[in-house]
């Protein structure tokens, strides 16, 4: 990855430094059930989302 022009570990490292910081955060759509994966995809493919959607075990 060094060779890369743009160096993406120094990125990466910034990106986690206001990750760390809570300079930057994720937005959250809806959570679903793993289960729910097929729909999660619809809504996707759809469009609209005004974030991610987050997949999580099913119980």
């Amino acid at each position: 990855m060094e060779s890369c022009p743009w160096h993406p570990r120094r990125y990466a490292r910034q990106i986690n430094a206001w990750l760390a910081a809570g300079n930057l955060k994720a937005t959250i759509h809806c959570t679903l059930r793993l289960s729910q994966a097929a729909e999660a995809h619809r809504m996707q493919a759809h469009g609209g989302l005004l974030g991610k959607i987050v997949l999580i075990p099913d119980e």
